[in-house]
């Protein structure tokens, strides 16, 4: 099987068609109609069993997979689904494969616990064929591509695949058709404090938030300012002014010196010696003002400007 083709596509290069189209708000309750090349076709065959056959498979001998990098499932729109599988049933079949006495969701593993709060006792199911890399990678690739994973889950699942399928950013960016800039910026979030990571992961702090705090080099402050963040309300916005407040570079300590008037006496009667001419400051603001040179002549003006240079 050419994996990286078919993978890169998703699961609907690898799983054939079942059933006719059903709308529903839930998409992974649905089949779609259209059929498979041949080609695709043949790399179906070789790596599911029994060729197309869907097994009903008793709930009780089906597990999720260890790995799996869905983490956090919305319980609200879990029950959802279940009502939409009470009423339609399991439309698209899980992809397993067989361990031992019992079977291990490659992907589908929200359809399975869908099925089983619908109160089903069995559920439609393709058996595969594939060996442990190939299954780690197409149920990592199965879920980034089903885009209901929390931005943690997502950086999470990119950072295996890069470290046990030594993919570089931009490889793995082109197989689940996403730009480098959106991969590297979603692994960016990982640097985050693991605690500010957990309130992304149960929805209190926004992807936004997250990404203003990773300009905080300090895990510390990071956390500190995501507690603030939620007891303050704050937006994005006002985070990014915080922010910024806090990394401006302290202002270098002024002369305190220039602040007395017979220290500028001072100064313009050095300028005048080190130029030869009239030299007057003229103080417009506090701290800001003009400097006056005068000059009588052309050939005065190029003499001290030979000097200033």
């Amino acid at each position: 099987m050419n994996k990286k083709n078919a993978l890169g596509k998703g699961l609907s290069a690898l799983i054939p068609s079942y059933g006719e189209e059903k709308v529903e708000k839930h998409p992974e309750n649905f089949t779609e109609t259209k059929k498979l090349s041949t080609s695709a076709k043949e790399k179906v065959d070789k790596a599911v069993d029994n060729s197309n056959k869907v097994l009903q498979l008793p709930l009780s001998k089906v597990e999720p997979r260890e790995k799996q990098p869905r983490i956090v499932f919305d319980e609200e729109s879990l029950a959802e689904l279940a009502e939409s599988i009470k009423r339609h049933g399991v439309l698209q079949p899980i992809l397993v494969s067989q361990k031992g006495d019992h079977y291990e969701i490659v992907a589908g593993e929200r359809r399975w616990r869908a099925a089983k709060l619908a109160g089903l006792t069995k559920i439609p199911a393709i058996l595969g064929s594939f060996d442990e890399k190939q299954i780690n990678e197409l149920a990592l690739i199965e879920n980034i591509q089903r885009e209901d994973l929390n931005p943690i889950e997502e950086a999470q699942a990119y950072r295996q695949l890069i470290d046990e399928y030594g993919l570089k950013q931009d490889e793995l960016a082109q197989r689940i058709a996403k730009s480098r800039t959106a991969v590297t910026n979603s692994l960016r979030l990982l640097k985050l404090d693991e605690r500010v990571q957990a309130l992304v992961m149960q929805g209190s702090l926004s992807e936004g938030h997250a990404r203003t705090l990773l300009a905080l080099a300090d895990k510390k402050q990071q956390y500190a300012l995501a507690q603030e963040i939620l007891e303050k309300t704050l937006s994005v916005r006002e985070t990014e002014r915080l922010i910024k407040r806090m990394t401006a570079p302290a202002p270098e300590k002024k002369l305190a010196a220039y602040r007395d008037q017979t220290a500028y006496d001072e100064l313009v009667l050095a300028l005048r010696r080190s130029l030869g001419t009239k030299v007057s400051i003229r103080r417009t603001e506090q701290e800001k003002g003009q400097l006056v040179i005068d000059y009588y002549s052309v050939e005065e003006l190029e003499r001290i400007a030979a000097l200033l240079k």
